[in-house]
């Protein structure tokens, strides 16, 4: 039996020991096996990196976007990737891939490493997206999810404050669309009722959330 715990190269230091045979095929096949999981692991951090990249320099968007597919090409596991690809995609307004790149995201994976803030990044900007694309009755689901995971905050979650997503809602409230007008009114108005604006926002974004509730 092969130890878990022994390296690739490892196991070919102890293939050039053993003769033809079972044993010596176990031993190179789990080599390989550890190879392949190796080169998975640094396609998904290459492909995290250049997402970071764009986030801070979104001429670097499309090198970002190619690691991407080179990594799942190679059946690597999308979640991370995806999450911090999203982050790039929204910053430059490309809202259908953004959403995309979310819908690719394992909420497990980030529950396990025990990450819920992620999944609830994740849920910002699936909302945000998919109000800019004008999919509302979807935005309003989506946007519940990030209610609840406010409301549900542990101590050590350090989920991040939806910004952008209640900067959205609040411009919205001011539209000549009625129903547009009328999910920012009735989204702004459930935040406020349901989790503690001081501990989210400063005090600028609540005298304006608040103000527009009031008119």
């Amino acid at each position: 039996m092969i130890d878990e715990n022994e390296t690739p190269w490892s196991l070919l230091d102890e293939a050039v020991a053993l003769g033809p045979g079972q044993r010596r095929a176990e031993t190179l096949a789990a080599a390989i096996d550890g190879l392949d999981a190796h080169e998975r692991t640094i396609l998904e951090a290459r492909a995290v990196a250049r997402a970071m990249q764009a986030l801070d320099d979104p001429a670097l968007l499309s090198e970002a976007e190619q690691a991407f597919q080179v990594a799942l090409a190679q059946q690597v596991e999308p979640s991370f990737m995806s999450a911090h690809l999203a982050e790039a995609l929204l910053n430059e307004g490309r809202f259908e891939l953004a959403l995309a790149a979310c819908e690719r995201v394992n909420p497990a994976r980030f529950e396990q490493a025990d990450l819920h803030w992620r999944n609830a990044r994740v849920d910002q900007i699936k909302s945000t997206c998919l109000i800019r694309l004008d999919r509302l009755d979807e935005s309003a689901a989506a946007f519940e999810a990030v209610v609840s995971a406010m409301e549900t905050e542990q101590a050590d979650d350090f989920i991040p404050a939806p910004t952008e997503l209640v900067a959205l809602l609040i411009e919205m409230a001011e539209s000549a669309d009625p129903p547009r007008q009328a999910l920012a009114l009735a989204s702004l108005a459930s935040l406020e009722a349901r989790i503690a604006l001081e501990h989210w926002f400063p005090v600028d974004t609540i005298m304006i959330l608040r103000s527009t509730l009031a008119q």
